[in-house]
C-alpha cells in the first residue's frame, strides 16, 4: 500500500479523533460541589442499584453532588474494579445508566407477570428490552472486541444476533442467540466487571 500525503493527514486524523473521542469518554462532568438535574437523577439511580449492592450508601435525592453521593459513587467504583476517584466520567455515567435502566425492565416485568418467558428476546423482538440488551453488548464489547458494535434501536435483527452469539461463545453458554436468564445474568455481571460462573479457565 502507497502512503501519499493525503493517507498520511487522514491515519492523523483518525488518530487524533481517537483521542479526542477516549479523552471525551475520560471526561469528569459530577463531582463534589456539582449541582441540578443530572445530579439528581444520578442519586435516584445510585438509590436503584443499591438495592442489589448493600454496601453501598443510601443518598438522599437533594440534587447535590454532596459527601454521600461521593461516597456511594466511590463504592460503585470500587465494586466495578475502577478506579475509586468519587467522581462521574462519561464511561461511569453510562455504565450507571445501563445498570439501572436493567433493573428497571426487570423490575416492571415482575410486577406485570409471572412468567419467566417474557424476559426472553430473540431476533425479531422490538422495545425498550432490545435496546438495553445492545447497550450491554456495546459496553461488554469494549473489552471483548469481538464482539461487533450495534447500532442502538430496539430492533433485534441479524447484528444484534451474531453479537448474542459471539457473547455466548466467548462465555460458553449455550449459543442459540437468544437472550433468556442465563444470558441476561451473564451479560450482567460481565458488564459491572464480576466473572460469571459460566466462564472456565
Amino acid at each position: 500500500m502507497q502512503f501519499n500525503r493525503n493517507t498520511r493527514k487522514g491515519m492523523s486524523m483518525r488518530k487524533y479523533m481517537n483521542i479526542r473521542s477516549n479523552d471525551n469518554y475520560n471526561q469528569i462532568i459530577m463531582a463534589s460541589g456539582s449541582r441540578g438535574e443530572d445530579v439528581e437523577n444520578l442519586q435516584k439511580m445510585l438509590v436503584t442499584i443499591a438495592e442489589d449492592y448493600s454496601s453501598i450508601p443510601v443518598v438522599n435525592i437533594t440534587s447535590n453532588y454532596d459527601d454521600m453521593t461521593r461516597k456511594a459513587v466511590t463504592e460503585l467504583q470500587k465494586i466495578m474494579g475502577a478506579e475509586p476517584t468519587g467522581n462521574v466520567n462519561r464511561a461511569l455515567w453510562n455504565r450507571i445508566h445501563i445498570l439501572s435502566s436493567k433493573k428497571d425492565v426487570v423490575k416492571s416485568r415482575e410486577e406485570t407477570s409471572f412468567d419467566e418467558s417474557s424476559n426472553v428476546i430473540s431476533e425479531g423482538s422490538k422495545g425498550k428490552m432490545v435496546n438495553d440488551l445492545q447497550k450491554y453488548l456495546n459496553m461488554v464489547s469494549e473489552k471483548y472486541p469481538t464482539i461487533p458494535k450495534l447500532l442502538v434501536d430496539g430492533v433485534f435483527g441479524p447484528k444484534t444476533k451474531s453479537a448474542v452469539l459471539e457473547f455466548q461463545k466467548l462465555f460458553n453458554l449455550e449459543q442459540d442467540g437468544i437472550v433468556g436468564q442465563i444470558t441476561w445474568e451473564t451479560l450482567y455481571n460481565v458488564s459491572i466487571g464480576k466473572k460469571p460462573p459460566a466462564i472456565f479457565d
